[in-house]
């Protein structure tokens, strides 16, 4: 078990590390993409992402592989 001290500390580093990494993303894409497939919101957000930024998603997520083939890539395949 953590301290709460311990977990705010983690939390601060974790955040430091991300800084001047986030990325927007257009929110009227995400509900495109969450109106034209099966994902969640959630999902979306990293496809809209992904095609914004020229990249490809690398996930373990079956609907997303399925969905979204052209943008997401399986783990396995970002392996070898």
């Amino acid at each position: 078990m953590l301290t709460f001290d311990e977990v705010l500390k983690i939390q601060a580093e974790a955040e430091a590390l991300l800084a001047g990494n986030e990325h927007e993303v257009d929110s009227r894409r995400v509900l495109e993409l969450v109106r034209d497939s099966n994902c969640s919101a959630y999902d979306c957000e990293f496809i809209a992402l992904a095609v914004r930024l020229g990249t490809k998603v690398v996930t373990m997520d079956g609907k997303m592989l399925r969905e979204f083939p052209q943008y997401a890539v399986p783990l396995s395949k970002a392996l070898t």
